[in-house]
């Protein structure tokens, strides 16, 4: 009686601690706190350590992205690769070999960069497509096109699967453009629309394959470009003062019948056209989109006014 009773209570305090942890984490991610990331971690061990349970999975991919988030290549680097080691893949390429065509196989161990450790014989560590992705967007950040390349492919390799998440397509594309390679953001996005995904029937083409659209209808399972999708592209089409570009993009949205235009797809156009100096531009789609808010805005007034007369 009185001892389960205990113990149960004693189990619901450590489930409700090890979700406060995850939380914690990840309020600490979003506001670009690494300080007060790496103290909330370090209480969490200690808490966990005195309780004698083991350190929630889930906060292990908080944590990384808490690094992401920071810009902090080091760190989340020694713990992906200890996510990776401690998740069971086999034979991977640590981080800093990832892109090279030197170095073996990894193996894992402890993470012991700053924010904590894996220790051995930690149980249920996961390493999932969104941790992949999240090196995508690190390396975008740090503007290095080879891992983030690298960690696409090792994404595709390492998790099984042939068509990445639609996040990871568009992590890469934003890859591309902060890295001022504008084309090759083009082809993959052709790529994507032309379902070109999926690894050809007899393997090895990778990355340089999927760029060119080789795949097209090879596999049902594809993704259709969402409103980030389309943002990424902008993007390069920023870098590349490609207007022309840009203006096409933004009536395929128009066309389309599950994308639209929203006020930050305007605020990009804008940016675009200051980059090529196209003020008239500029002026003609800040008119039209004051224009669509002026009569969406009427339409929904006019539909709350008939409601309230009924």
């Amino acid at each position: 009686g009185s001892g389960d009773s205990s113990s149960s209570s004693s189990s619901s305090s450590s489930s409700v601690k090890a979700a406060l942890s995850v939380s914690g984490l990840r309020m600490c991610a979003n506001a670009w706190d690494r300080e007060g990331g790496l103290k909330w971690w370090a209480a969490v061990q200690a808490h966990c350590a005195d309780a004698g349970t083991p350190l929630p999975p889930q906060a292990f991919r908080e944590l990384l992205n808490l690094h992401v988030r920071c810009k902090n290549l080091p760190a989340a680097s020694a713990l992906f690769d200890a996510m990776r080691g401690a998740a069971g893949v086999p034979n991977f390429k640590p981080v800093a070999e990832m892109g090279s065509q030197s170095g073996g196989g990894g193996g894992g161990g402890a993470y012991s960069g700053a924010g904590g450790a894996i220790p051995e014989g930690t149980e249920g560590v996961t390493v999932g497509p969104q941790d992949y992705t999240l090196m995508i967007k690190l390396a975008g950040l740090q503007k290095n096109m080879v891992l983030a390349m690298a960690t696409f492919d090792a994404l595709k390799a390492e998790c099984g699967v042939a068509v990445p998440p639609l996040d990871a397509w568009n992590a890469l594309i934003h890859a591309t453009a902060r890295c001022v390679q504008v084309d090759r953001a083009y082809r993959l996005f052709e790529a994507l629309k032309a379902h070109g995904a999926t690894e050809a029937a007899d393997g090895g083409e990778g990355t340089a394959a999927v760029e060119t659209g080789v795949h097209v209808g090879q596999s049902a399972n594809f993704h259709q470009p969402t409103t980030a999708t389309y943002h990424a592209v902008l993007e390069a089409c920023k870098q590349a003062r490609n207007l022309p570009r840009a203006l096409s993009l933004l009536d395929e949205m128009k066309a389309s019948g599950s994308v639209q235009p929203v006020r930050a797809t305007y605020e990009r156009m804008l940016g675009i056209c200051g980059e090529a100096r196209q003020m008239d531009s500029a002026i003609s789609l800040f008119q039209v989109r004051t224009s669509s808010f002026l009569t969406s805005s009427s339409s929904s007034s006019s539909s709350s006014s008939s409601s309230s007369s009924s």
